[in-house]
């Protein structure tokens, strides 16, 4: 070997320890994804149909204050979930429900004016829906009306669709808290004489029917969106039924 060509022993060794480096990196990461997958999930948050109404977003608050009418407001709550009254400038009203908005503002108001008595009516709930999709007779948004059930939102879109809808492994995805929630449920029993126990809908609840086709429920995102979704990603969800709702790319098999 020609010395002038010899590198130094460090400059050799850096890139393999570069690589070592790397790869441990990889490992440390599959490691945290692999038991960030089999960890508890939070169970899916059921509602009786009872729960009460609490304002959202674009929901339509009247506030009214007796003996001071210059200071009634009629507001739509902002995205950020507040609304802004006279004198106390700010006020949280997502995810409360009249009666403590109500309370909130009575409380703020007490040291601005003496012996406040306020009134909150809620003109418009704009977050009282639900979305069904799928195979129904009329794909969309549905107002959710009092006590709705997933079967009544689904005949409210339509119905059923006769030939290719399974009733058996309706899908409703809720939000709540910040998190997405996934649950199974079976319709196909809705016009028996024992229909089971009713599965009531929360605001903003996605409820999709899938097709008969789908041999299993793990299989719909990737029979639905596989030619939509860029080669190399993947989505899953598990249901806690067990059944999972999840894409993987062509080859790789449903998670």
């Amino acid at each position: 070997m020609n010395p002038r060509n010899a590198r130094p022993l460090n400059d050799r060794i850096r890139p393999t320890t570069r690589l070592l480096g790397i790869v441990v990196l990889l490992l440390g990461a599959i490691a945290i994804l692999t038991a960030c997958s089999r960890a508890p999930r939070d169970p899916f948050p059921l509602v009786d149909g009872a729960t009460p109404v609490k304002l959202a977003p674009g929901d339509e608050v009247q506030v009214k204050i007796r003996y001071f009418p210059d200071l009634n407001e009629t507001q739509i709550v902002r995205p950020d979930g507040k609304i802004a009254l006279e004198m106390i400038d700010d006020v949280q009203a997502e995810g409360l429900t009249p009666e403590e908005l109500d309370e909130a503002i009575t409380n703020l108001y007490e040291d601005k004016i003496k012996n406040p008595i306020v009134t909150v009516i809620c003109r418009t709930f704009a977050a009282q829906r639900v979305y069904v999709a799928g195979e129904v007779g009329t794909p969309g948004e549905v107002p959710l009306i009092g006590r709705m059930t997933a079967a009544q939102a689904v005949m409210a879109a339509g119905g059923f669709d006769r030939v290719t809808a399974q009733p058996a492994s309706v899908i409703v995805v809720r939000q709540m808290g910040g998190k997405q929630y996934s649950k199974k449920v079976d319709l196909s029993d809705t016009f028996s004489k024992d229909p089971g126990e009713p599965f009531y809908l929360a605001p903003m609840d996605i409820v999709y029917v899938p097709d008969k086709m789908i041999r299993k429920v793990n299989l719909f995102v990737d029979q639905y969106i596989n030619r939509l979704v860029p080669a190399g990603l993947s989505y899953g969800h598990t249901l806690p039924s067990g059944d999972t709702v999840g894409y993987s790319p062509p080859g790789l098999g449903a998670r």
